[in-house]
């Protein structure tokens, strides 16, 4: 069984945290919360659909793939407030990180 600390929370995207690609947690905020949801597809019968916000937080994870460049930071390592994943891998590979 896959970790959610360990491995991306997307369906179908198998990225690793020994990948090298920086992953992120989801928002402790339950309208962003549910809009990173909503905008992964995790609804309904979806494992992570009936999560709550804190709990989310706390045990799912998301590879950086699946944001575009302007939904981080000038630094590059921290999302911005705005920032909405995409459940397609945005970025092919790590060397685009």
């Amino acid at each position: 069984m896959r970790s959610h600390n360990s491995y991306c929370c997307v369906d179908n995207c198998y990225v690793n945290v020994k990948d090298g690609v920086p992953f992120f947690r989801f928002p402790k905020d339950p309208i962003r919360c549910q809009i990173w949801k909503d905008s992964l597809g995790f609804v309904e019968d979806h494992k992570y659909a009936n999560l709550t916000p804190e709990i989310s937080h706390q045990r799912v994870r998301i590879c950086a793939i699946h944001f575009n460049d302007d939904s981080f930071t000038v630094s590059g390592k921290r999302l911005l407030n705005t920032a909405i994943p995409s459940k397609v891998a945005i970025k092919v590979n790590s060397n685009n990180i």
